[in-house]
């Protein structure tokens, strides 16, 4: 299997973010996005790399892993990890979001799904509170024959990330055309896409506690799903 890794994200809203609060803020260590369909993989975005954690990857980082599939074998929790959310949406999409932190003994590979069709996030996150990683409750939508409009989220504390996780069935081939407003161009992923399924990640730093309503993704139109998480910095 092959992932597609993109490390040290860190744009300049986070930045702000960060200098503003005083501490460490929220990094991204790096992500990866991939799907396996008909048992080939394919990644996005380049390059490419197996299923290896990031470079640099250490004790005490966050990972937050995603499963999406479409109605079949339902891959489960991965050994070590802790269900979040699990999410069934129209036609029996699902998403499982998971997570974990890093130990003394560093992750040397991710989980993979052996069978079916399956999307998937992994994001390595660092300055999370790790005796509390979440900030608030995460929160899903689901729909039919619209855009997906990921439901608002309140943080409690300054400088916490919002995570939007999206995925979509019966795309067609058809990409991600528009993005929640505010949330920067770099801070986007998409797990690959194929004519059953495609799913999407993007994410940003709440600079002040409140509510955030991530606004819609566009795209082709049909069963969709969407989970907003928020992180709570150390």
């Amino acid at each position: 299997m092959s992932i597609g890794i993109k490390l040290g994200i860190f744009s300049e809203l986070d930045a702000a973010a960060a200098e503003a609060g005083g501490g460490d803020a929220i990094e991204l260590v790096g992500y990866a996005a991939g799907k396996k369909s008909s048992g080939t993989w394919w990644s996005n975005p380049t390059p490419t790399m197996d299923d290896e954690p990031p470079d640099g990857m250490q004790q005490n980082d966050l990972i937050i892993f995603t499963w999406m599939w479409p109605m079949w074998t339902d891959p489960g929790t991965p050994s070590g990890y802790t269900q979040l959310l699990h999410t069934i949406g129209p036609s029996s999409l699902q998403f499982r979001t998971t997570y974990k932190v890093v130990g003394a003994s560093v992750d040397t590979s991710f989980p993979t799904p052996t069978e079916g069709y399956h999307h998937f996030f992994v994001s390595v996150w660092r300055n999370v509170d790790t005796s509390n990683p979440f900030d608030a409750t995460p929160t899903v939508a689901t729909g039919y024959n619209t855009n997906a409009n990921p439901a608002s989220i309140t943080t409690q504390t300054d400088n916490a990330v919002v995570l939007v996780l999206a995925g979509r069935t019966w795309g067609w081939h058809s990409a991600w055309t528009g993005w929640p407003s505010g949330y920067p161009a770099d801070n986007r992923a998409e797990s690959g896409r194929d004519g059953w399924t495609g799913a999407a990640l993007t994410w940003k730093t709440i600079e002040s506690a409140g509510t955030e309503d991530p606004g819609t993704f566009t795209h082709a139109s049909y069963f969709w799903i969407t989970q907003t998480i928020a992180l709570r910095q150390a």
